[in-house]
């Protein structure tokens, strides 16, 4: 009998890696791990850094307007503290006529002879 050896059909033997190559394996991982942790703690200062200037950039151009923010919160208190009463309800507005009551503001209606009263 006459034994045909087919070229596909060829055994390859595989042996799995040696310990200096597992020994490599895990120094090349660590050396890769140490450089990404050295590149994130220095990627997360400069975020840190830039974060910093950009806040206190905003806050320093945005002094006018809180400036005039309080202001204006400081003239609407006075507003409204003079309007009050000790009750809270029924103060009049003598220049305009205006009669807060409540929980609705009206125009005071003029008596019959066209006159308003005090």
């Amino acid at each position: 009998m006459m034994q045909s050896q087919h070229p596909r059909l060829q055994y390859v033997s595989v042996r799995g890696p040696g310990p200096l190559t597992k020994a490599l394996a895990i120094v090349a991982g660590a050396g890769l791990v140490v450089v990404g942790l050295m590149f994130s703690i220095v990627f997360a200062g400069v975020a840190l850094v830039v974060g910093s200037v950009v806040a206190g950039w905003l806050w320093w151009k945005t002094r006018a307007l809180r400036r005039d923010l309080r202001d204006q919160m400081a003239r609407m208190q006075g507003q409204f503290e003079s309007m009050r009463t000790p009750e809270g309800v029924g103060q009049r507005d003598r220049d305009t006529e205006t009669i807060i009551d409540g929980d609705f503001i009206r125009e005071r209606a003029p008596d019959v002879d066209g006159t308003r009263r005090h």
